[in-house]
């Protein structure tokens, strides 16, 4: 018998899952948006699918694939927070493209996402100090 969820022992594969499910609702939540859009749509809405599944999704299946270590959860929740700031950016950019509204503020996700993901990965590589080696 298989193991529920919340019992997969190993946070690589657990997280690879999670950010697996939201690009999947993402993917439903977009196709439904755009039926009820009149025929307009965004390519930022079409993709952000894309953000938790190559940064979330297939990160995680990778370091799980080399048998890294754990993540502190500072680094995961610094990551995390930088995948759900760019997702969360391309929804909003579709939204606004799809609406013909503009906003001149919606760089600030790319460049605070794109922020938080590079500091999230770097507390993750400082968690190791000098054993940097992958198990």
């Amino acid at each position: 018998m298989k193991k529920p969820f919340s019992q997969i022992k190993n946070e690589h594969l657990r997280h690879a899952l999670i950010f697996l499910l939201i690009s999947l609702f993402l993917v439903v939540f977009a196709s439904v948006y755009e039926m009820f859009s009149f025929g307009v749509y965004s390519v930022f809405m079409i993709f952000a699918f894309t953000v938790p599944l190559c940064l979330g999704t297939m990160i995680s299946l990778v370091l799980f694939a080399v048998r890294a270590h754990a993540t502190s959860p500072a680094a995961a929740a610094v990551y995390n927070s930088g995948i759900a700031t760019l997702t969360v950016g391309s929804i909003l950019k579709g939204v606004l493209d799809i609406s013909g509204y503009t906003n001149h503020l919606m760089p600030v996700y790319a460049v605070s996402g794109a922020v938080l993901i590079l500091t999230g990965a770097v507390l993750y590589f400082a968690k190791t100090g000098h054993d940097a080696s992958i198990s």
